[in-house]
This record gives C-alpha cells, structure tokens and sequence, in this order.
C-alpha cells in the first residue's frame, strides 16, 4: 500500500481514489442567478440544489419553490417541517455546498 493514497489532499480532495473529485462550492451571488421557472436552485442546510424539475411535484406548489429559489431556504424548509423524505427527493438534484459567507473585515 502507498502511505499518501489514504490521505486528503491538500485542495479537499480525496486522496484515496473515492468517488469525491472536489464538491462543487457555489457562492451566494452565484445561486442568486438561479431563480427562474426553467433554472431554479436552493440551499438547505449548507447543500445546493437544482430543483427546477421538481417545481410541478412540490406538495407546496410551485410559487413556493420560485420565491425560494436563489436563497438559502433553511429557515423556510424547516418551519414547514419538512421531514427527511423531503431532502430525499432531491438527493440526485444536488449541484454541491454553500459558500460560507466572506468573513467581514
């Protein structure tokens, strides 16, 4: 076995050959642009989504998607109280993580 292939590598990729080429990371002015009927994504929970395909199948409706889309919708997705099924149903529709916001200087 070669000692270097079980460790990360230094870019946050993985360094053992796993399935993971680095995550996308999508800033917040990026998902901004992601707001319309035909392109819609949101974050929940740090995790991006494209869920343009789902918008006519959300129990919700669609407008409730739309007002969401190009937002972290954490807060909205959990006062609803969405259960895991929920995320569930966009697993496959995931694009990658979150920015974290730029630390203020």
């Amino acid at each position: 076995r070669q000692a270097g292939r079980q460790q990360p590598m230094a870019d946050g990729g993985e360094g053992d050959g796993g399935n993971a080429a680095a995550e996308r990371v999508v800033s917040a002015d990026e998902l901004g642009k992601h707001r319309k009927r035909r392109d819609c994504w949101v974050a929940v929970h740090g995790v991006v989504y494209d869920v343009t395909k789902f918008l006519l199948h959300h129990p919700g409706g669609t407008t409730v998607l739309l007002d969401a889309g190009g937002t972290d919708a954490s807060a909205l997705f959990d006062d609803v109280g969405h259960s895991v099924e929920a995320i569930d149903a966009v697993a496959d529709s995931r694009i990658g993580t979150l920015a974290p916001p730029p630390a203020s200087s």
